[in-house]
């Protein structure tokens, strides 16, 4: 019963984060969405604030687990990098809203999306350092890729992939007036990162 409760708790606060954000939301509301006495929410997470920090937590941990199956596997830096475009699209094609509250977040509650990724998302954070920054910087030692900022590149890949979520993906192709089939031009479009950004890793002659 008492993991029921805190599940019951924490889907009810997942919902209302995602879709009003932290500062709107209550411990009022939260404890009526799933039932309980508001007091029960303090004595499963503590606070609001808690509660808000284990929703952060489960989408990093989703990321992480969908790059885990792929990334790992890949044995050169170009293949390491077209898995982390696809998985990490693949990623926000399942979870478009989750992205959104993500970006809300970074600039409403700044500081505790700093408090997380410094206390509770340590080995998330060694995780894409070690498999992609680190790899990166492996590749251009040995002469496979051109010089460049790892850090640089990765927010490339991932604003080319975010930006196009947040905004409305049908709202985008409309106003750039795609004429195919909006499946088919998201196919194309991810394609069409995949060959940019590892076009642009050639080292230089």
């Amino acid at each position: 019963m008492k993991n029921m409760t805190a599940a019951a708790i924490f889907r009810a606060g997942k919902d209302l984060f995602l879709c009003q954000g932290y500062e709107k939301t209550t411990v009022r509301e939260v404890a009526k969405r799933a039932g309980v006495n508001p007091a029960l929410i303090s004595y499963h997470f503590g606070s609001k604030r808690n509660l808000f920090k284990q929703v952060l937590i489960e989408q990093f941990y989703d990321l992480k687990r969908d790059f885990q199956d792929t990334i790992v596997q890949e044995d050169t830096i170009y293949g390491k990098l077209e898995a982390f475009i696809r998985v990490h699209n693949a990623h926000l094609e399942k979870n478009s809203g989750g992205y959104r509250f993500m970006v809300r977040e970074l600039h409403f509650s700044q500081d505790i999306m700093e408090e997380c990724l410094r206390n509770d998302l340590r080995d998330e954070s060694d995780f894409f350092h070690t498999y992609l920054v680190t790899e990166i910087e492996h590749a251009m030692e040995a002469g496979q890729i051109r010089s460049l900022s790892p850090i640089h590149l990765l927010l490339h890949i991932i604003s080319m992939n975010v930006f196009y979520f947040i905004t409305g993906k049908r709202i985008l192709a409309r106003l750039c007036k795609v004429d195919t089939d909006i499946d088919q031009y998201e196919g194309q479009r991810v394609d069409e990162i995949v060959d940019l950004i590892l076009c642009s890793l050639r080292p230089e002659k």
